[in-house]
């Protein structure tokens, strides 16, 4: 009766959490164990940055288009355990096409903003448009920072789609 071992099934815990099925969504839907998904998807390395669209990115003046990255940058809170054990997960997005470019998870200090911003720097980023919080204000240059919230619309609905569908985040 124990079916994690058949061709398949693997990739299907992969696909099922990539939209947006928690663990025990996961083992009911494909008749396994919850410690069974959870292994896989801690086996799984993350990508931190999108390389295939920074691979894009690279080809596109040869294809004669116009690089023009304009990014949004944000962050968000869930926790671990209780709330006084707070994580964010940072991240920054295309205004003109929604991808998230690249993200970083840890506290909401310096470093781990300082950490995102090495992860872009893979790409050619015309201009940033964040809230007001000071890690940003200090670590991009003025000329290419615009704060403000009517800036950032897309990363704030972005930010709310991963509250109504992912139920860790709720």
């Amino acid at each position: 009766t124990y079916t994690a071992w058949m061709p398949g099934v693997k990739a299907q815990i992969i696909t099922q959490t990539l939209n947006s099925s928690g663990v025990s969504d996961v083992s009911r839907n494909l008749k396994i164990p919850k410690a069974t998904v959870i292994a896989e998807l801690k086996r799984q390395k993350p990508a931190e940055v999108n390389l295939l669209y920074a691979d894009y990115v690279k080809q596109m003046p040869l294809l004669g288009l116009d690089v023009d990255i304009r990014v949004e940058a944000g962050e968000f809170w869930s926790y671990v355990g209780d709330k006084s054990h707070q994580r964010w997960t940072w991240y920054a997005l295309d205004r003109a096409t929604g991808i998230i470019l690249a993200h970083q998870n840890g506290r909401r200090l310096d470093e781990v903003c300082q950490q995102l911003l090495r992860k872009l720097e893979v790409f050619p980023i015309k201009m940033f448009y964040t809230d007001n919080w000071q890690s940003y204000a200090k670590y991009l240059p003025t000329e290419r920072h615009c704060i403000g919230k009517k800036d950032t619309w897309k990363i704030e609905r972005t930010n709310l789609n991963f509250r109504t569908r992912l139920k860790r985040l709720h």
